[in-house]
């Protein structure tokens, strides 16, 4: 069995150009963002899910399912920002929360939703982290 010494981090932000709210709208009859969150929390390499939203609802949904929620400012919540901010802040908050243990994270996986564009949603196959971090 693999040791869970991987943390994933998955951003998903309140607004976007095409479709807002994405990561709220129904797929298969639930939330967009639960199949990320989903496919993060059955790995057996990911030892804590973090999702980091200027959103209250992806956070509380977040919560809901256990993972943990990293408030995002508004400033990196816009179309041109770039991720590595928004990966750098939420290692700064992941740090915070964790009590300073951050240091002892060997790996921050970045999730992704496979459907940034959101055109393909309907035929995605399941993710699979784990193949994917051996």
């Amino acid at each position: 069995m693999k040791s869970k010494q991987f943390v994933s981090l998955i951003p998903a932000r309140k607004n976007s150009k095409g479709l807002p709210n994405k990561n709220l709208h129904p797929l298969n009859g639930k939330p967009l963002i639960s199949w990320t969150i989903d496919a993060s929390r059955v790995s057996s390499s990911i030892e804590s899910t973090f999702v980091s939203s200027d959103s209250n609802t992806i956070l509380q949904l977040a919560s809901d399912q256990e993972a943990i929620q990293i408030k995002r400012d508004d400033m990196l919540a816009t179309d041109n920002v770039r991720m590595e901010l928004v990966v750098l802040d939420a290692i700064k908050k992941i740090n915070v929360i964790s009590g300073g243990q951050a240091k002892k994270i060997k790996v921050l996986v970045h999730i992704a939703h496979k459907t940034d564009q959101t055109s393909k949603i309907m035929n995605f196959p399941p993710i699979d982290h784990d193949s994917a971090i051996s």
